[in-house]
């Protein structure tokens, strides 16, 4: 099993952190792991997500992508906000992203996102892949920040 998460303070509520998690088609504004998101947010619902295969390098002109087709498992505003793998390699390795979001106060909260790969192909994800979710997971974490951190400071 891979097991990667990212924690983070977010001077921001808990709501408005949620609200950012969950506009799936704003995700390219501020996250440099996406290129394209969308899809629906209830339990049940398909995501599509084409991924930046280059983040966290250097000097990359144009980005290396790769579509992910996902299906969104928990969304219980403002603490959770949980998704999975769905397609064809899900049979070797399968991943699921939970998001959970704790209050602090009304104008912070504790951020953590938790990426977990499993299957008997785990391994050969971690070899092919594990940098990128590493990377990737950081970035998106970090930039997360700053977005809710900007959005709260705009009200």
């Amino acid at each position: 099993m891979l097991h990667f998460i990212e924690e983070r303070q977010i001077q921001a509520s808990a709501e408005q952190v949620h609200a950012i998690l969950a506009d799936i088609e704003h995700y390219k504004d501020w996250n440099p792991w996406i290129v394209d998101a969308r899809g629906g947010t209830e339990a049940g619902d398909s995501l599509q997500v084409t991924a930046n295969m280059d983040v966290g390098k250097i000097g990359i002109s144009k980005p290396r992508t790769q579509v992910f087709q996902h299906m969104m498992l928990v969304n219980d505003a403002p603490n959770i906000f949980h998704w999975c793998d769905v397609g064809w390699f899900t049979v070797f390795a399968d991943g699921n992203r939970k998001r959970e979001i704790t209050v602090i106060d009304e104008h912070s909260c504790h951020y953590r996102v938790e990426l977990q790969v499993t299957g008997f192909a785990a391994g050969l994800a971690k070899l092919l892949f594990g940098g990128f979710m590493q990377r990737g997971l950081t970035a998106e974490s970090d930039a997360l920040v700053q977005q809710a951190e900007r959005k709260s400071a705009e009200r």
